[in-house]
């Protein structure tokens, strides 16, 4: 099938979260935030200075091995990965994107052992999240929750959906970047 193709370019921005263990979170009550184009004016977030990440071969063979259910890698040597803020991360699903933004709130799922942080606005109403695994997490601070609630934070990796919302799976500690 050509990259070019019509249902090579719907496959790949249409890519859901591949299927693995989640834990549904129930919340009690939390008042619904301004929608996201008025944050997106009023509450723009800082963006990072000098992210130039290109693409190689090196990386091409980390991500193969991060992300194994992913089929669709187009990206040519030299390619220079875009920079999005976590409101417009919706717009790059199914691509290698460095999101920046601010935490809004991080959850950790003891079910899964992982953290899930959520950019913008608080669970459901977040606008892209990224879940980090346990270990990696802990790498960072002995408590997590604590340590990234409130940072600015840009994350290299691949933009997936899941229930329509953008969200990263992180699996290395590299793809994590504090400014």
């Amino acid at each position: 099938r050509s990259i070019n193709s019509r249902d090579f370019e719907y496959e790949r921005k249409n890519y859901q979260t591949p299927y693995r263990t989640r834990v549904y979170r129930e919340v009690v009550h939390v008042n619904r935030p301004r929608s996201i184009d008025y944050r997106r004016i009023h509450y723009p977030y800082r963006a990072p200075v000098n992210i130039h990440i290109v693409w190689t071969n090196r990386m091409y063979r980390e991500y193969i091995l991060i992300y194994p259910e992913y089929r669709y890698w187009y990206y040519p040597v030299g390619y220079r990965i875009r920079t999005t803020s976590a409101y417009d991360a919706l717009y790059y699903v199914g691509d290698i994107v460095n999101v920046y933004g601010r935490i809004h709130e991080a959850w950790y799922s003891w079910q899964t052992d992982e953290y899930f942080l959520y950019f913008g606005a608080p669970y459901p109403y977040h606008d892209f999240s990224v879940i980090v695994p346990g270990r990696k997490a802990r790498q960072f601070s002995n408590r997590p929750e604590s340590f990234f609630e409130g940072r600015y934070i840009w994350v290299t990796g691949l933009v997936s959906l899941h229930n329509g919302k953008p969200e990263m799976i992180v699996r290395k500690k590299h793809q994590i970047h504090i400014y």
